[in-house]
């Protein structure tokens, strides 16, 4: 009886293992497709009063929105985008950077190709959500002085 109880333990122990190393694994396959390290983002800035310029932005409007006006309407095109209305039209209606607003950026370790951004040449919290998005998915990067000085961004994965 022992031995049966001692075997049913390390069977249980075994199945949480492999349990636990199928979750580690899918989330290295990422359930992203980035496998390549490139992806291509499309984003709707929305640019606060006193930001900065940040590369590779161009903020092309002198913005007067504070910080909480800009949450705002960068939550109110997060909720258009995803209810499915046309991301190209929300960016050129609504973007503060040139439109379309798309760029190509290369994850870390990974040379960027031409015309493409290496990831350590945008903003910070701009990366870490562009990377962290499956190919449509659409989230808002969040105004962060520091680490996303220009503004507000919606961005939709697109590659």
């Amino acid at each position: 009886m022992l031995f049966r109880e001692a075997s049913l333990g390390r069977t249980a122990l075994s199945m949480a293992i492999l349990a636990w190393l199928a979750v580690g694994l899918a989330a290295c396959a990422g359930g992203s497709s980035n496998s390549s390290g490139h992806i291509t983002v499309q984003h709707i800035l929305i640019a606060v009063k006193g930001g900065g310029q940040t590369t590779p932005f161009r903020v092309t409007k002198q913005p007067s929105r504070t910080p909480a006006e800009a949450e705002e309407l960068a939550n109110k095109l997060l909720a258009e985008a995803t209810a499915g209305k046309d991301f190209d039209e929300l960016a050129s209606q609504n973007s503060d950077d040139t439109p379309p607003g798309t760029y190509t950026m290369s994850d870390y370790g990974v040379t960027a190709e031409p015309g493409e951004y290496p990831r350590s040449n945008v903003p910070l919290t701009f990366s870490n959500i562009s990377f962290s998005l499956k190919v449509g998915d659409i989230a808002v990067a969040p105004y962060d002085p520091g680490n996303n000085p220009a503004g507000y961004e919606v961005i939709k994965r697109i590659r």
